[in-house]
């Protein structure tokens, strides 16, 4: 259960397009913050506050972020009111010479929609954001043409959005309204 093989969600089980990643929580916490500093924390040379600030913390929350989303998807589902159509979720990804995209989540679902998630944890976001989106769904509508898209960002905590990208995206969810739901 600490090593993850997964493959994007339109190929099979036996696809040779994977990527492996840590399954475990606590392992990633681990191995981003307290073996990279083992030594200046047996020394008390470094304050724990030091390791939970910064650039790579924020980093780590994000993918944290995303990670958890993934696992419990069926709130996500719940929260954008279409867990009772049937769908499969999952990463989606390309990696060739030319193109390297990466959908945080993806559900595919029966009534032929594609709801694109991205997940960020921030604290301020710029308009920057769509056009990194568009980029990917670009790709997407190549590999899936006739599918309708619904474009979701997923946030970890209330901030200010800018108003073109509360325009852009057709929902926006904070962390806390996917996992604090009944």
């Amino acid at each position: 259960g600490f090593i993850e093989r997964f493959h994007p969600i339109d190929k099979q089980q036996k696809s040779k397009l994977l990527k492996i990643r840590l399954h475990d929580e606590f392992l990633h916490f681990y191995f981003n913050f307290v073996e990279k500093n083992r030594i200046a924390i047996e020394e008390k040379t470094i304050k724990s506050y030091e390791l939970l600030t910064g650039h790579l913390f924020e980093q780590w929350r994000g993918y944290a972020l995303e990670r958890l989303v993934r696992k419990h998807a069926k709130y996500v589902a719940r929260a954008l009111e279409f867990s009772g159509i049937r769908y499969e979720y999952g990463s989606w990804f390309r990696f060739d010479t030319q193109t390297k995209v990466e959908i945080d989540l993806l559900f595919m679902r029966a009534d032929k929609v594609l709801t694109v998630c991205e997940i960020k944890y921030v604290k301020n976001l710029k308009n920057e954001v769509i056009k990194n989106f568009e980029s990917k769904l670009a790709l997407i509508q190549k590999y899936f043409p006739r599918a309708n898209i619904q474009k979701v960002l997923i946030l970890g905590e209330k901030i200010n959005i800018p108003q073109k990208i509360v325009a852009y995206f057709d929902f926006i969810l904070y962390a806390e309204a996917i996992f604090l739901v009944d």
